[in-house]
């Protein structure tokens, strides 16, 4: 069997070598080549169906026209009313019923803004007056305690006064023990000086402090219990709670000094007096009918 090359067309037969070579290496089907019609077909083919695929922009921008909104009318714009002003001679009925003009309610109305803002600001110098106050006190106080402890230091290591017969064997010994006790003497004077003065400021200051307490609860008693602006009646009050204070161990300094410090105090006792009273009373009732006749009730008869 012989076989036929292909390149060498029909020159000769192939051996079984070449046979076998040619059945492994088939020849490659050769591509067309550029300007050939089967690529100017295809590119023909592509340019239209890129013809065919292409969106009309003109009817698109006709209908995006017609689908644009229509723009809503602004609303005008609405011009404030001018506020009404009443006239001054103009009446006002109150709620109590009276009546008062304009005038007079701007008038009124002023005086108390001006009397809040002053209220206010006597409120706050008040209030900072009371802070620097504190602090002045805290500072004295502080001051107060390490004099105390200098006082104290300086009584410990106080010299003893020279004998004055140390004067007639060593006169300049003497001498400088004495101008050291003098020393150390003017010193602690000073501060025990300066100390009292503290105390007695403290005293002071408590007193006033006290009295105004007593003049507050004061007055607050005298709210709660108006009958004792008179005279009369305040002293039997008083003469009740002295009294009273006796059966439970008080003396008049006590009831005085405690009383006028809380008002709730006095207003306790004269409930407690009140009850006291009463109890007192009941007990007399079976000494009264004692030894009364009954009485006899005839039927028929109401009494």
């Amino acid at each position: 069997m012989t076989a036929v090359n292909p390149d060498e067309g029909n020159s000769g037969p192939l051996s079984l070598m070449e046979a076998a070579a040619a059945y492994a290496n088939p020849v490659e089907a050769e591509e067309p080549e550029e300007g050939q019609p089967e690529a100017e077909e295809e590119a023909v083919a592509e340019h239209q169906d890129g013809d065919e695929t292409e969106p009309d922009d003109t009817e698109d921008e006709g209908q995006a026209e017609s689908e644009e909104p229509e723009e809503e009318p602004q609303p005008k714009p609405v011009k404030p009313k001018e506020p009404a002003y009443a006239d001054k001679l103009a009446k006002v009925k109150m709620a109590d019923g009276s009546e008062l003009t304009v005038d007079e309610l701007i008038k009124g109305n002023l005086r108390d803004r001006d009397y809040r803002q002053k209220t206010m600001a006597l409120a706050e110098q008040e209030r900072s007056f009371k802070a620097k106050s504190e602090q002045i006190t805290q500072a004295e106080q502080q001051a107060a305690t390490e004099r105390e402890f200098m006082i104290q230091l300086l009584q410990s290591v106080m010299p003893q006064r020279p004998d004055p017969a140390m004067y007639m064997h060593d006169p300049i010994g003497f001498g400088q023990q004495d101008l050291a006790w003098r020393t150390r003497k003017e010193q602690l004077d000073y501060l025990i000086a300066q100390q009292q003065q503290t105390v007695q400021k403290r005293q002071a200051e408590e007193g006033t402090r006290v009295q105004q307490v007593r003049d507050r609860e004061w007055q607050a008693t005298l709210e709660a219990m108006p009958e004792l602006r008179d005279a009369n009646r305040l002293n039997s009050f008083a003469g009740e709670i002295t009294k009273h204070g006796a059966d439970y161990g008080f003396t008049p300094q006590e009831i005085q000094q405690s009383l006028g410090l809380d008002h709730r105090q006095i207003l306790v006792l004269r409930d407690a007096i009140k009850w006291r009273n009463l109890q007192a009373q009941k007990s007399k009732v079976p000494a009264k009918v004692e030894g009364r006749p009954p009485v006899v009730m005839k039927s028929g008869t109401r009494p």
